[in-house]
């Protein structure tokens, strides 16, 4: 059976360095947030990733993130990870070696005499010869983005705070980049039955700085010939649900119309503190389309802009062109 290390870093004191502010509590946090699974299986939240004790290093750690102490727990994720899914999470100094290196410094790490840390290539070789099943290695430091300028193996990826030239910069208790990832990890990067990939939080993370607009722009780099699942929050909808959405659109481009009788009998509206076992068949029709709007699947026609109004004047709710996907999906493995 698959397992899943993970080691998160933070260093906040330098020996030699400026302070940082958030390291520390970003890789806490990443750590906190990972640990558990969300699978409607299991009457309590499996275990995830490595448990935070076990896995989190910060430089408030009774063992200093020095250079030996990192290497060293390098070696216990990658030694013996074969067949494993390997996380590593770096918050912290960084500096470019040479034209293609980056160095993640560790606490004693002296720009301008003996430098001390790991570099990204190491890391790189350390995941290409593990014997990992996959390998996500997730940077919040300035010039991150170096690293994804060198080739990767396969199914590793690279999420990068900034490119190779900018800085990346802390806002509150948090990098900015990290608090763009905490948020996907919440459900913001889930897709619709509550799956999160590095991927899916790489696009909420650019979708968010590009908002703010403060000129930090991450970057990514994978080679991936599967999907690797970080994180499973709970959905949207259900399998269940998805598969049912030919059975109310015959076809992709069809108007499925609500009644007053999808509200209550006799259009009557519900009080909303019933349960779902309480609702007649009609009613929970209604819940069945309020998951689909929910998720962007339907869309209720015009004039009508919510699903009451829809109801009670006989309106109607059309697939999205997302929902319109879902439906051959399911039409087809129905076929």
């Amino acid at each position: 059976m698959t397992t899943r290390e993970a080691l998160y870093v933070g260093i906040n004191t330098y020996q030699h360095r400026p302070p940082l502010q958030s390291c520390e509590e970003d890789a806490k946090q990443m750590a906190k947030i990972l640990e558990f699974d969300y699978d409607e299986s299991y009457p309590n939240r499996p275990r995830n990733w490595t448990a935070p004790k076990a896995a989190t290093l910060t430089s408030a750690h009774s063992k200093k993130v020095t250079e030996a102490n990192l290497m060293g727990e390098l070696d216990r994720i990658f030694g013996d990870a074969t067949g494993d899914d390997v996380l590593f999470y770096f918050a912290g100094h960084a500096d470019r070696i040479g034209k293609k290196d980056l160095l993640l410094a560790t606490a004693e790490d002296d720009p301008k005499g003996v430098r001390a840390g790991v570099k990204i290539t190491d890391l790189l070789h350390r995941a290409a010869t593990s014997g990992a099943t996959s390998v996500t290695i997730i940077l919040d430091c300035c010039h991150a983005g170096t690293a994804a300028n060198l080739d990767v193996s396969r199914n590793v990826t690279i999420l990068a705070s900034s490119d190779d030239d900018h800085q990346s910069s802390e806002i509150g208790n948090h990098g900015r980049f990290t608090a763009c990832l905490l948020d996907g990890l919440q459900g913001g990067a889930a897709d619709n039955v509550g799956r999160i990939t590095a991927l899916s939080l790489y696009s909420h993370a650019a979708e968010l700085l590009s908002f703010r607009q403060d000129g930090q722009q991450p970057v990514v780099k994978a080679r991936l010939d599967k999907m690797v699942v970080l994180k499973r929050v709970s959905s949207t909808v259900t399998l269940d649900e998805l598969r049912a959405i030919p059975e109310k659109f015959s076809t992709a481009t069809s108007l499925f119309q609500m009644t007053p009788e999808h509200e209550g009998p006799d259009g009557v509206s519900r009080t909303g503190k019933e349960t779902y076992d309480e609702l007649n068949d009609m009613q929970k029709e209604m819940e069945y389309f309020k998951h689909l709007r929910d998720a962007k699947l339907v869309e209720i026609c015009p004039p009508h802009k919510d699903l009451y109004w829809a109801c009670m004047e006989y309106g109607h709710v059309q697939l999205t062109p997302r929902g319109q996907f879902y439906w051959k999906l399911a039409f087809d493995d129905k076929a």
